[in-house]
């Protein structure tokens, strides 16, 4: 099933109907997760489960979803949004393919307010451009860790959007409702 997505990544119609008959076989379709997906699907047999491919999030690119796994298997898993501005190359993944993956819920594991992170996204991406230049010279921060600007990121204190705001950006940056549906709160009870 995820060979078969993998072929079909940029077509978000296949990919829906992938998902219906994955959930009709029982498996468990994941959304998509900065620190388990891969830049393609991969799937787990004893979990019984396929990891949504970062690459299949519209807008993001499959050049920058390489990198971003590629730093994460050189470095491990991604402990904060400020861990992931230090280790990123902002040059590979741009503005527009941050804000899609945050919409698609790739960073909900790392903080789950969407929109907190979508109005952050400026200054989390200015952090990553301030680390990469200092990667590049060589220069650390005056107590030998990172620099400032991604130590401890401050992000826009604002609440989460509601539910059907947060499943309408979400449809947005993949084509389909992945975690939810806006139905579901009028469904059989």
């Amino acid at each position: 099933l995820a060979a078969s997505m993998t072929l079909d990544i940029g077509n978000t119609d296949r990919l829906n109907v992938f998902r219906q008959e994955a959930r009709r076989l029982g498996v468990r379709v994941a959304a998509p997760d900065i620190n388990r997906s891969e830049a393609v699907f991969a799937c787990n047999a004893e979990e019984n489960v396929v990891y949504y491919a970062l690459a299949a999030v519209k807008g993001v690119g499959r050049q920058a979803m390489d990198h971003v796994v590629a730093v994460r298997e050189a470095e491990g898993p991604f402990r904060s949004l400020s861990d992931f501005a230090r280790r990123l190359d902002p040059r590979i993944v741009g503005k527009r393919a941050f804000e899609n993956l945050v919409r698609a819920g790739a960073f909900d594991s790392l903080e789950s307010n969407r929109r907190q992170l979508i109005e952050s996204s400026d200054r989390i991406l200015s952090g990553a451009a301030i680390s990469a230049r200092e990667r590049e010279s060589g220069q650390i921060s005056l107590f030998g860790g990172p620099s400032e600007g991604t130590e401890e990121l401050r992000l826009a204190p604002v609440p989460d959007w509601p539910a059907h705001e947060r499943l309408g950006e979400e449809f947005g940056a993949m084509g389909f409702y992945l975690s939810g549906h806006p139905l579901d709160a009028y469904g059989a009870a």
